[in-house]
């Protein structure tokens, strides 16, 4: 797949040497002008979700390309995209999925992540060990095991760290120093992954 940067096309690359997502600006009067002079050869019509708008906020943003570069990954070599990992992780979140079972749904109907990447044309998926016709880019097994073998640690000094550095360039945190807070109980499953887990402080007033 070529070193770590930029290709020779011009498109740039992360881990693994894999091409980072690149977003496309709305231009919905170029499109219209195309329509009308006959230059336009293919339309494809499609409704974009809450989860595709978020996707494509943080894609103009520059987060996957944050990520890829500072993300603590379990893994010593790079064969799905850091950035494809952390999305499908995302996108899960967004529809309140509770089983990665229901990722191969989500990709499938997501319109960003069905045509970003290495996921579009006859060929899917972003290496060639699958014994079968693949479904969607990326198996679900692949993405909960991703997340299963990232140590708990590294993602909370990473979360603390890295990730509030990145907040504050892009002025994701209220200046003031504000936060709402949400103080509901949330029962963790009994196991070592869950085992720093401690009640939030508040004040007199809740």
């Amino acid at each position: 797949m070529g070193q770590r940067g930029v290709s020779e096309a011009g498109v740039k690359l992360g881990l693994g040497g894999f091409a980072l997502p690149a977003m496309y600006s709305e231009d919905k009067s170029k499109v219209i002008r195309l329509i009308k002079s006959g230059q336009q050869s293919l339309i494809e019509l499609s409704r974009w979700s809450t989860a595709d708008d978020f996707i494509a906020h943080i894609l103009k943003a520059g987060f996957f390309e944050f990520t890829d570069k500072t993300y603590p990954s379990p893994r010593k070599k790079t064969e799905v995209p850091l950035w494809f990992l952390i999305s499908a992780q995302l996108v899960l979140c967004l529809y309140n999925g509770t089983n990665y079972s229901e990722l191969k749904t989500f990709l499938k109907s997501g319109s960003i992540l069905s045509r970003v990447g290495f996921n579009v044309g006859k060929r899917i998926g972003f290496n060639d060990k699958n014994k079968f016709e693949r479904k969607t880019a990326c198996d679900q097994d692949t993405v909960r095991k991703f997340f299963k073998d990232s140590e708990p640690g590294k993602i909370n000094d990473w979360f603390c760290s890295e990730l509030q550095k990145w907040f504050l360039k892009n002025s994701a945190i209220d200046t003031d120093g504000i936060f709402i807070l949400d103080q509901s109980h949330l029962v963790v499953p009994n196991n070592e992954n869950y085992k720093d887990a401690v009640l939030m402080p508040v004040d007199e007033h809740g």
